[in-house]
């Protein structure tokens, strides 16, 4: 990765009051600072706390030990920043740009993903650190157009940081997060195979070799089904049957195939036609399909119950 250390220093200025964030590219406020822009930005960004850990959608989370693995990915990745190279010729295998600011003790890290397209005929932009541009000079006719969207950004306060998604397509590429989900979605994939997850306790799920192989294929290829199944951890198993049951139905619906099942042996029989349908299941993920309202309301019912059967006990 290298940073942004080429631009004519006349175009500076007008390249930095260009930069938007990717939430918000219809504001014409290029008077605005960079950390105006971007408390603007963070504004419409939804919780993860309090949005059921949706990360589908443009969001902003506090750093935890429950993220540690997507997080030294993204250290080791911006980690890589070279600051002495001679003029830069080779673009295509720039991933990202990265952009500093410190401001009164808080840092501020701004990721832009790169252009792969596009020449430019001047200079390239230095590293924006407390507000001063360094540049440095570059061979003409060598550049390539620079990115002006902000995808994500970190914001470090009292050794607390806090994850800003503005794009959240193009924060996985830049930090090939994608990749690491689809290696995830597949291992607890697995372990439904292995008998290692059920559901409702004891429902064991049943594929042929043959749909298990379009299925892994199906996985690579459908980035909602990666995201859920990878953060997928048993939940399940803890459902009452009959909530499975319902949800299973309701997802005709919805325009997806459910999966059948034999209760008697308790064997959950899934193809590559009704994966949709069982991950939204296990996932009570409404926007694959499963309304929040029988089956979730069935399982808020559920969890008052077990809560006020813990209060009694304790």
């Amino acid at each position: 990765m290298k940073n942004f250390r080429k631009v004519i220093s006349d175009e500076a200025s007008n390249y930095i009051g260009n930069i938007q964030f990717a939430n918000n590219q219809n504001s014409n406020e290029s008077t605005l600072t960079l950390k105006e822009k971007f408390e603007e930005s963070i504004e419409s960004l939804q919780n993860v706390e309090t949005n059921g850990n949706n990360t589908e959608v443009p969001f902003y989370r506090k750093i935890d030990e429950s993220l540690q693995s997507e997080i030294d990915r993204i250290q080791l990745v911006s980690s890589q920043l070279e600051t002495d190279l001679p003029p830069l010729k080779n673009f295509e295998d720039i991933r990202l740009y990265l952009v500093c600011e410190e401001i009164d003790g808080v840092q501020y890290k701004y990721f832009l993903k790169s252009i792969r397209v596009a020449k430019l005929k001047t200079r390239f932009i230095a590293t924006l650190t407390s507000g001063k541009v360094k540049i440095v000079d570059i061979e003409k006719d060598e550049g390539r157009s620079l990115p002006f969207i902000i995808s994500y950004a970190e914001k470090t306060e009292n050794n607390e940081t806090i994850q800003y998604i503005f794009d959240v397509q193009d924060y996985e590429i830049m930090f090939g997060l994608n990749e690491s989900k689809i290696i995830t979605a597949e291992e607890n994939y697995k372990k439904f195979l292995s008998h290692n997850f059920k559901l409702s306790t004891d429902f064991k799920v049943k594929v042929s070799d043959e749909e298990s192989e379009k299925i892994k294929a199906k996985l690579k290829s459908h980035r909602k089904l990666i995201n859920l199944l990878a953060k997928y951890n048993d939940e399940a198993s803890s459902y009452e049957w009959k909530c499975v049951k319902r949800a299973n139905k309701l997802s005709a619906q919805f325009f997806q195939t459910p999966f059948t099942f034999n209760e008697k042996s308790k064997e959950i029989y899934l193809t590559a036609e009704s994966l949709e349908a069982f991950i939204s299941v296990i996932t009570n993920a409404k926007k694959l399909g499963i309304a929040k309202n029988e089956y979730e309301d069935s399982l808020a019912d559920k969890r008052q119950k077990d809560k006020k059967d813990n209060i009694e006990v304790q």
